[in-house]
């Protein structure tokens, strides 16, 4: 089918966002995080300052990975924030954000056909989802 110039649409990426779900310390922790669409170069800068500014990292993970989260404190629900982020105890943060740099290059299988999301269990790679889904 062609469009109205004559040429093929392109192919656009759709939205995909996963939900990680945790265990062990960070049981009953629901995050949504956007799988897709990503860009490489971004994911790539993440990955590679997660080395050297763990904190800048993950405050440009928020910006473009994190959707929703049910993480509160003391003080009640933290928002899906920077500030929250901040906020929130050190290893949510950085459990949160190395879970999603995981689940971005390996992703449930199959990808949801909507952006109403997966449930990923964190740590869980697409192999090992694979073999737990099977039926």
């Amino acid at each position: 089918m062609s469009g109205t110039n004559g040429h093929q649409p392109g192919f656009r990426i759709p939205e995909k966002t996963a939900r990680l779900v945790f265990e062990g310390d960070m049981a009953g922790a629901e995050v949504v995080v956007r799988l897709q669409p990503i860009p490489l170069h971004a994911y790539l800068e993440l990955q590679s300052k997660a080395g050297t500014d763990i904190w800048g990292a993950i405050a440009d993970f928020v910006d473009i990975g994190l959707v929703s989260w049910n993480i509160e404190d003391g003080d009640g629900p933290i928002p899906p924030t920077a500030e929250g982020v901040l906020r929130a105890d050190p290893m949510v943060g950085r459990t949160v954000f190395f879970e999603w740099l995981k689940a971005v290059v390996n992703p449930p299988a199959p990808l949801p056909e909507t952006s109403a999301g997966t449930p990923i269990p964190a740590g869980r790679s697409r192999r090992s989802s694979r073999k737990r889904s099977a039926s």
